[in-house]
């Protein structure tokens, strides 16, 4: 077992142990490049139109949700989302920023099963794609829950997202990632938060594991040191001339709410190999 990244700071003697690292960690080797070479994010939508995200553009939404979800005093961050670069921001988002613990909630499940996981895991803030969040029927039966942000697709932003539906109040604070990237000024920085010092550990990622179908779901918390020390096993479980490299293309068939893909995609990441969402 591997008991995590080793990731060695500059300046650092050649032969100390490095660092276990994090989910932090691992995106600023993606985002810098093994020797130069770096891959790339792409978004498939259709057969034919692939759209590919440029790394500062990524960091600036990072430092964007992750300063507004901060700063509206959010605890626990539920994301549900389809496999899509917002999943991965809103993760990251969770990862560089303090206090906040990301619950990975499985996507499409029913509306039942929804608020049960919701309930369950406590949660103050969703991350949710427009047409799959029943925000009604959520929070009738879970008060609890304080913000919203709808991720709108490109064919639905002429339209207000940012309404609540009539007798909920000012309960929950509703906005949108399209409106919370266009109010923040285009210059506004690329450069993530020191993973050193005031910002201190990331916090815990919370998903939910179901051994058969029908069966409760397990709610399931790792540290990131769990996850940091997953994926240096799966890097060092690969025969060396076969492991990733910026050369490959990684897909994620399966939902990143699984820890076992999530895991595997931060692999190929940090591996610097181009990584494919398609939902």
């Amino acid at each position: 077992l591997n008991a995590g990244l080793n990731v060695k700071d500059p300046g650092a003697p050649k032969f100390s142990r490095g660092r276990d690292g994090d989910l932090r960690d691992v995106w600023r080797k993606a985002v810098s490049g093994d020797t130069g070479a770096r891959g790339r994010l792409l978004t498939v939508l259709g057969s034919e139109n692939v759209v590919e995200h440029k790394m500062d553009d990524i960091n600036r939404q990072i430092n964007i949700i992750g300063r507004y979800i901060a700063e509206q005093g959010s605890i626990k961050v539920a994301i549900y989302l389809p496999n899509s670069i917002e999943h991965l921001i809103s993760l990251l988002a969770c990862s560089f920023y303090p206090n906040l613990t990301a619950v990975l909630i499985p996507f499409d499940v029913s509306e039942s099963e929804l608020i049960s996981l919701l309930r369950r895991s406590a949660v103050d803030t969703v991350v949710t794609a427009t047409g799959s969040f029943p925000l009604d029927a959520v929070v009738n039966a879970y008060p609890s829950l304080r913000q919203l942000i709808w991720v709108v697709d490109e064919g639905s932003r002429h339209m207000d997202w940012n309404d609540v539906p009539e007798g909920m109040g000012s309960a929950v604070n509703v906005t949108t990632w399209q409106d919370l990237l266009n109010d923040t000024p285009a210059a506004a920085g690329t450069e993530l938060p020191a993973s050193e010092g005031s910002t201190g550990a990331p916090g815990d990622i919370v998903t939910f594991w179901q051994g058969k179908q029908g069966e409760l779901e397990e709610m399931v918390r790792f540290t990131q040191a769990n996850l940091a020390s997953g994926i240096s096993g799966q890097i060092a479980a690969i025969p060396t001339r076969e492991r990733l490299t910026q050369a490959d293309l990684f897909l994620p068939a399966e939902s990143l709410s699984n820890m076992h893909t999530l895991t595997l995609t931060l692999a190929a990441l940090y591996s610097n190999s181009s990584v494919a969402f398609n939902s």
